[in-house]
């Protein structure tokens, strides 16, 4: 890594890219929360169900993570597919994303599952090369749903993406994960009062913040895009794009 990997543009403003974000989450609330509410009400009826079978049997608490990763995989497709739609100013809905999601489903995954593994071996052996890692491949399971790329370009293209502009998303996941902890906090806080209502909050504050999160993360996508594209290889083309 060089300094010329660490080189800044004054003119990525995260800033104006959360308050971006925020408005086109307060313009789009509907649409926004319909998704996330699906996904959380899913989420409480796969838990309910492995509730009741597992009788106590941790071993599948496994089972039931896969099913929820399974589930995930939709969703963030379909916030994906919104939050580029409504940048793009065009018309979004849910039974359009989820046709999308489906014709993405499984490279979706695949990129998700990868960049689990990447991380995981980078935080093993040390902290900092997983971190570097979480920030270098940010945009891999946007690209692999929103442009015409193979997995492997991916990843390549988001670390290329990220060079010029690494403390920015850097800072940004830092960001991420602050808001991220807000509803662990309001748990923290009320679950030795009442378990139940801390549970309840936990989710419904979660259900709120996973759109806003989503939208911030496109937004900072495209705004690196429109400065860097002229300086990607993108590689093999091989789907349809909608950026």
């Amino acid at each position: 890594m060089t300094q010329d990997d660490f080189s800044e543009d004054e003119s990525i403003d995260l800033t104006q890219i959360l308050h971006k974000a925020l408005r086109v989450y307060k313009g789009s609330f509907q649409l926004f929360i319909s998704l996330s509410l699906i996904y959380g009400i899913i989420n409480e009826i796969i838990s309910f169900i492995f509730g009741m079978a597992s009788l106590g049997d941790r071993s599948l608490n496994l089972y039931k993570s896969v099913v929820q990763v399974l589930i995930a995989g939709w969703i963030s497709i379909a916030m994906i597919y919104l939050c580029s739609r409504l940048h793009q100013r065009r018309q979004a809905n849910l039974k359009d994303a989820f046709r999308w999601a489906r014709t993405k489903y499984w490279r979706y995954l695949a990129i998700y599952l990868a960049h689990l593994a990447v991380m995981g071996i980078g935080f093993i052996f040390f902290i900092f090369p997983g971190i570097y890692f979480v920030t270098i491949f940010i945009f891999a399971d946007i690209l692999i749903v929103l442009e015409k790329i193979s997995f492997i370009d991916a990843f390549r293209i988001s670390a290329q993406l990220v060079r010029n502009y690494f403390w920015k998303v850097f800072f940004y996941i830092f960001v991420v994960i602050g808001v991220s902890l807000v509803p662990e906090i309001f748990y923290q806080m009320i679950v030795n009062m009442d378990p139940t209502l801390a549970r309840t909050i936990h989710r419904i504050i979660s259900v709120f913040i996973m759109p806003l999160l989503m939208i911030a993360q496109v937004e900072l996508y495209y705004q690196i895009k429109k400065r860097e594209a002229g300086h990607i290889s993108w590689g093999e083309q091989i789907n349809g794009s909608i950026s």
